[in-house]
């Protein structure tokens, strides 16, 4: 190859280069990296556990898991939902105590109540993650909290802050539940447990809940089979739907019809001790 040759292909090359290099660098800008989602859970499920006590017994209580729920640039939102089943008229007093909860750092805020139902209530945690509150529907009020956009991480990256213990076996069926289905002619099909530490708590406190989806069967006459259910004593939560929710001292307990009308759903779950 001659000289000029030679200046011409080192020449290309390094043209072809630069514009590999210069590309990386434009996905790097329009795709930023992300912190890990773990580094924000704790504070994720320290705002649900909040709210769940704040509630208090005025309301029968489920938790999910934690689960990305928006696509964003270089990651995901991820978030964590308390579910609160009281009666119809009690959302705007549940709300109300929940944000009396909440310190003046966080920035609770209460929108203007639209439609007839409950104000919503928003407020800011670290890290960029946010709590908001909403009236589902009669009786039902949501709690979420948010991160920002973050990626999934790995376990190298855990913070020092403690996230609360994994469910044990034990707690991944549940007695109790397998004898409501079975009172109403079912039986489960498949578990699923989630844990938080209660707010403020010491080593080892917990509110979890277990979960199980029925195997499928009829939903005929579904509400008058469910009020047949809650035991003597318990608080029960009237519903309008095809659900039942009681309280019985820190355990609640809700059970419905599932919205492909095939199976139904039970959860139970333990809060904190007062």
């Amino acid at each position: 190859m001659s000289q000029r040759k030679w200046w011409i292909a080192a020449a290309l090359v390094i043209v072809v280069l630069a514009g590999a290099g210069a590309g990386v660098l434009i996905w790097r800008h329009q795709h930023p990296s992300r912190p890990a989602v773990v580094a924000v859970t704790p504070v994720l499920d320290e705002a649900i556990a909040g709210v769940v006590e704040a509630a208090g017994d005025t309301a029968a209580v489920t938790v999910s898991g934690l689960v990305p729920t928006t696509a964003c640039s270089g990651g995901s939102i991820y978030t964590r939902t308390a579910d609160l089943y009281m009666d119809p008229g009690n959302e705007g007093a549940v709300i109300a105590a929940i944000a009396a909860s909440l310190p003046a750092s966080q920035q609770p805020h209460r929108a203007a109540a639209l439609g007839g139902g409950a104000a919503s209530l928003d407020a800011s945690l670290t890290g960029g993650a946010t709590l908001q509150i909403i009236q589902i529907d009669s009786g039902w009020v949501s709690a979420t909290a948010r991160s920002g956009c973050r990626s999934a991480g790995s376990s190298a990256t855990a913070p020092s802050a403690k996230a609360a213990p994994a469910p044990t076996a034990e707690t991944l069926t549940d007695e109790t539940l397998i004898g409501l289905l079975t009172a109403l002619g079912t039986a489960p099909a498949t578990w699923r447990s989630t844990a938080v530490e209660c707010a403020g708590s010491g080593e080892g406190g917990q509110i979890v809940t277990v979960s199980t989806s029925s195997e499928p069967t009829s939903l005929d006459n579904v509400p008058a089979r469910l009020a047949k259910l809650a035991p003597a004593g318990a608080t029960v939560f009237t519903s309008p739907s095809d659900r039942i929710a009681w309280r019985q001292g820190s355990v609640s307990t809700v059970i419905e019809a599932a919205d492909d009308g095939t199976h139904l759903t039970a959860q139970r779950t333990t809060v904190c001790s007062a």
